[in-house]
């Protein structure tokens, strides 16, 4: 309740202003920093055209935009053949493995090993190869090496 007796008094401290005047507004008089005021706030694009500051920072600012841009439209197509390539590069591994077991396999030949072809090719890593009988079901796979064949040094990273 120590605020009650205040409640009648004036404050004894001037009162001012809750503007903040920056550079060389405050030696100015008051007229002249009502017209600034005025002045500054009636266009906001027409300041652009004043202020070499504002305009360097939105000069940089679109310049990197369209950096940007230009960047993600020209890596799209890079991309897109890239993965086309891969693409062909796993159609031809399958057909180079498939001629392997063609020229291994002999006419109405019994009890051939389909795992014995795989264990002497060198497989990509990352890629798995899957044998498959007419009726769907897996008779012989390999796992391709891994990216540990394609570090020089596995101890150190990448």
């Amino acid at each position: 309740m120590s605020s009650l007796p205040r409640i009648g008094q004036e404050d004894p401290r001037p009162k001012r202003s809750g503007d903040v005047l920056l550079g060389e507004d405050w030696v100015s008089p008051d007229e002249t920093v009502e017209r600034l005021k005025e002045g500054r706030f009636g266009g906001a694009i027409g300041g652009l055209n004043r202020s070499p500051l504002a305009r360097k920072i939105i000069v940089f600012n679109l310049m990197a935009l369209v950096l940007t841009v230009v960047g993600v439209l020209s890596m799209n197509p890079f991309r897109d053949s890239l993965a086309l390539q891969r693409q062909q590069g796993m159609v031809q591994q399958a057909e180079l493995i498939a001629n392997i077991y063609q020229a291994r396999l002999a006419p109405g030949a019994q009890g051939f090993d389909f795992r014995q072809p795989l264990e002497g090719l060198s497989i990509d890593p990352l890629v798995e190869v899957f044998i498959l009988d007419p009726g769907g079901q897996i008779i012989a796979s390999k796992v391709g090496q891994g990216t540990a064949t394609l570090l020089s040094d596995p101890g150190q990273p990448t």
